[in-house]
């Protein structure tokens, strides 16, 4: 698409690998002139694969100002802009925008410049941590009119950075507390990712997909909590066997397991000797093994009949909240243990969030470490044990 022709979409995802534009097929990483409008869904302008109605939102440009807008055509329907549901909203250049059933399109305003330079890169690989090198990286790259390399300096500079829209596929996870970044210069140095099943079909494709990201370029660590998935089974931690991406990764780790489980992941293990091949710093971390999941109270409202210092058991199941249930701040949330991993409800609505990290979660799978505030309730760390 010449540069006249923007505003545009750009296709980054589909269950197909491709969408539909007034009868001419569009494939990933082709681009849409956006004109006057697009409507999007089974039988829209854009059309896409099921899982969407047949004319679900409308994108158009909003003039002078630059700009779109996205709108629905029922106030049922939804879609994600940087992976946060929206019914309408409004899109800047490099935004994303996802369809149930995994389209997934970049809105933009000029070209989205990427600029490769090897022998850069490659000193950056040798001391991925010098912020020297990679901003002699990100002025060349700002040369070019690659956006990375101003989001390098704007992080140098300290100034706020969107993460979501260089997540792509990931945004949504990112979005949902389940994919956490240390973010060094605005790249990621290490990441944990859970429940990888809410967003894609298989961990091989959605691994390859994290590593694949520009941000992710000079990973250095990756924790993948295989047990936070509630159809775990020891033998898929082999699934990373043929994990693909930057030679930096230095530690990989398939998250603590519980002990009836053990024996089963250890004789599974030896099967990802092999990634030596490809990652040669990387060394695999020891397996950590749990018998039980706790919370421990962080902070407490003087109704909730909890104190700081105190250790909830979960066992397979509690409740939380305040004795007194005619409290303005009153709310219930359950923490159970579902198969092998522990999970954190909601059972009050939205009017008493669940908050990891300064998002809103729901029903989220447990993680050791994770820091959850219950509403006004009461503030509780996750701990696995061994006992």
């Amino acid at each position: 698409m010449g540069g006249s022709a923007w505003p545009g979409l750009r296709l980054v995802a589909a269950p197909t690998g491709t969408a539909q534009v007034r009868g001419r097929a569009v494939h990933l990483g082709d681009d849409i002139a956006l004109g006057s409008g697009l409507s999007l869904g089974t039988e829209g302008e854009v059309r896409v694969a099921a899982a969407v109605q047949k004319l679900h939102c409308r994108i158009e440009p909003r003039g002078a100002d630059g700009g779109a807008r996205l709108w629905h055509y029922g106030k049922g329907f939804r879609s994600a802009i940087n992976g946060m549901n929206r019914l309408e909203g409004q899109l800047s250049h490099r935004d994303l925008v996802g369809l149930s059933g995994g389209t997934l399109f970049r809105y933009l305003e000029r070209d989205d410049v990427v600029a490769i330079e090897p022998s850069l890169e490659r000193d950056i690989e040798a001391r991925p941590d010098d912020a020297a090198r990679l901003l002699v990286w990100a002025d060349w790259l700002q040369e070019q009119g690659d956006p990375l390399g101003a989001r390098i300096s704007a992080a140098h500079r300290g100034e706020a950075q969107d993460h979501e829209p260089w997540l792509d596929g990931w945004a949504a996870h990112f979005v949902s507390g389940r994919l956490d970044v240390d973010w060094h210069l605005g790249l990621a140095r290490r990441a944990a990712v859970r429940e990888v099943s809410m967003s894609f079909a298989s961990l091989p494709i959605a691994l390859e997909r994290l590593l694949a990201l520009r941000a992710f370029r000079f990973l250095r660590e990756l924790t993948v909590h295989l047990a936070s998935e509630r159809a775990f089974e020891p033998e898929q931690a082999q699934q990373l066997s043929g994990l693909t991406g930057p030679r930096t990764l230095e530690r990989l780790s398939i998250g603590p397991v519980p002990e009836a489980l053990e024996a089963r992941t250890r004789a599974v293990l030896p099967r990802l000797e092999g990634l030596a091949a490809r990652f040669p710093l990387l060394k695999l971390q020891p397996l950590e093994v749990f018998t039980r999941g706790v919370l421990e109270v962080l902070g407490a409202h003087p109704d909730s009949g909890r104190a700081p210092g105190d250790v909830i058991d979960i066992g397979e199941r509690v409740l939380l909240g305040l004795e007194r249930t005619t409290s303005p701040v009153s709310g219930t949330w359950l923490a159970r243990r579902e198969r092998h991993r522990y999970v954190l409800d909601v059972l009050t609505g939205p009017r008493f969030p669940m908050v990891v990290k300064g998002r809103e979660v729901q029903r989220y799978p447990l993680c050791d470490g994770d820091e959850v505030t219950l509403g006004q309730a009461m503030t509780v760390r996750f701990a696995l044990r061994r006992s």
